[in-house]
């Protein structure tokens, strides 16, 4: 009775170190900073040739993010321009966080294409 109780704890802790085991991640990547940034909103000043734009930064991964920088385009019939916001604020795993800029164009008669607004890369650190 006293080997058959014995032999049961130590399946039942096996099961318990193998569980434990498959439940790890082995790979360190998984816990990196990750997010996604997206254009929240924008409006262009009529008669200044310029556009204020908000994003919206999110956290998708399972880490704080501490810093971010984001780079977007905005197509006008004329051009594109591009701006790169860069930030140190902590944004905690399922949070978001909003940052805005502005784009001055080179004229006061160009305005932004349709659908002339996209992010074109982010990093999350």
């Amino acid at each position: 009775m006293r080997n058959r109780a014995a032999r049961r704890i130590c399946g039942l802790l096996a099961a318990a170190f193998t569980l434990a085991a498959l439940s790890c991640s082995n790979d360190p990547s998984a816990w990196y900073p990750s997010g996604s940034a997206a254009v929240a909103s924008f409006y262009e000043i009529p008669g200044s040739g310029a556009c204020e734009i908000t994003l919206k930064i999110a956290n998708t991964g399972r880490s704080t993010i501490s810093s971010y920088c984001v780079s977007i385009a905005a197509a006008t019939e004329v051009r594109t321009y591009y701006r790169t916001i860069c930030g140190n604020l902590s944004i905690l795993p399922g949070g978001s966080a909003y940052a805005s800029t502005e784009i001055i164009f080179a004229t006061e008669a160009e305005s932004l294409a349709a659908d002339g607004l996209s992010v074109v890369d982010a990093f999350f650190q």
